[in-house]
Formats: C-alpha cells, structure tokens, sequence
C-alpha cells in the first residue's frame, strides 16, 4: 500500500460494502476509469461518494491541458493559488508522501492525485505538523535537530506572505529544546507552533484552496468529523 496510509485514520470495514460495490460498477461507466488499486484504496480508505471522486476528477480535468492520463504538477499548484518561482517545500513534502511514480514529481495521474487531495484534506492540524516534522525528521527518528528545525521553519516560512521575526523561533527553539542532546521532539514543536500561529498559516491555506477546489471546504470538514 502506498506510504500515505500510514498518516490518515482508516476504518477497518467499509459500513456499506454493496455501495462501494456498485459506486464502482457506476464508476466503470466513465470514460476516463482505469482500475487503479489506489483509486479503490481511497474509495474505500475514506468511503467516498460518487459525487467526491467525480468532483475530484473534475477537478483533475480542469488543468488537464493535454487530455491524457497525467497533469502537470505546476499546473495544479497554479490552480490552487500556489504560484512562485520555486515550488514550496511542503508541496515536495506533500508529493514525497504519496509516493508519486513520477520520481522527478513533474506530472501524476489521477489515482496519485486521488491519493494527494484526500491525504492532505482529511488531515487535522495535529496530522499537519506531524506530517511536516516527519518529512525532516524521518520516519525512524523522533527528534530535530537544530539543522532539520531550521529545514523545516524555512520551508514554512518561506512563502509565507505574513510578517514574523526569525528571532522568536530561535528563541522558542532554545526554550523547547532537550537539555542533553540540544534536540526537539514534536511535542515541543507543536507548542511553538501555538505560540506562533504564523508558521502554519501557508500550510492551512494550502490545504484550504486544494479542498476549495475538491469537492468543497464543507464536504472535508464533515468527512473529517466522520474518522474523529
């Protein structure tokens, strides 16, 4: 199974599997339907409606210029107000995570993009920081060091179009950080992010425009309340 399993609340049985059932046989009717195992795993994993996986492919279709079986990746972070010379180090993150066959992560087909929108949109706060801070981190490790802290407010920061003092970070961090090895585990992590609110703000809006653009903002919030 793709690596974003690992990040996302999953029910271990589908309430209504003669639904999922024939939601499929409906989807086969589609001109564009390919039995990709993702697409069935993201069906199942979050127990979309139909009426979800057309919006998310129309969403698809929408920046797909060449009307094949791929998008550009620039032209969906275009779509979603994600504009700028260089591509944001959460995007890389986020594509990273879902595991894109595409390793130079310039296109993704419709299952990889399946997989990307409802990772990103069923995740809470919470899931958010843990999800950046173990895209440094790494999965076996369980603590920052100064480098990968600064990794990784710089690649919040970055792009952020707020105003904020480098210096509060540096002193959170020196206030937060374990005594012996200097290092920063999530826990005090995500209490700097409460104090300084400014370091989630592109990821929150990031993830706001791509549900905007998905299906709808209610729709992610109530299938969210779904898995709480």
């Amino acid at each position: 199974l793709a690596k974003y399993h690992v990040w996302v609340r999953r029910r271990k049985v589908h309430q209504k599997p003669v639904l999922n059932t024939l939601m499929i046989g409906l989807l086969r009717r589609q001109k564009w339907w390919q039995d990709d195992e993702r697409i069935r795993n993201v069906i199942a994993s979050f127990a979309l409606p139909i009426e979800a996986v057309l919006a998310l492919r129309a969403a698809f279709d929408s920046v797909n210029y060449a009307r094949g079986d791929h998008i550009q990746v620039d032209d969906w972070l275009e779509s979603v107000g994600e504009v700028s010379e260089d591509r944001p180090a959460y995007v890389t993150w986020l594509l990273d995570l879902v595991d894109l066959q595409n390793h130079s992560q310039s296109h993704m087909d419709f299952g990889e993009y399946m997989a990307m929108v409802t990772t990103l949109c069923m995740f809470d706060k919470h899931e958010l920081l843990r999800w950046v801070f173990k895209a440094v981190s790494g999965r076996d490790t369980a603590s920052l060091d100064k480098v990968g802290y600064d990794t990784l407010v710089d690649g919040l920061l970055k792009h952020n179009p707020l105003p904020h003092a480098r210096s509060a970070f540096e002193r959170l961090f020196r206030q937060h950080c374990l005594k012996k090895s200097g290092d920063i585990v999530f826990g005090a992590f995500c209490k700097i992010a409460d104090k300084l609110p400014v370091l989630t703000f592109t990821l929150l809006r990031f993830q706001g425009s791509v549900m905007d653009k998905n299906a709808g903002r209610d729709f992610w919030l109530k299938k969210k309340l779904q898995f709480a």
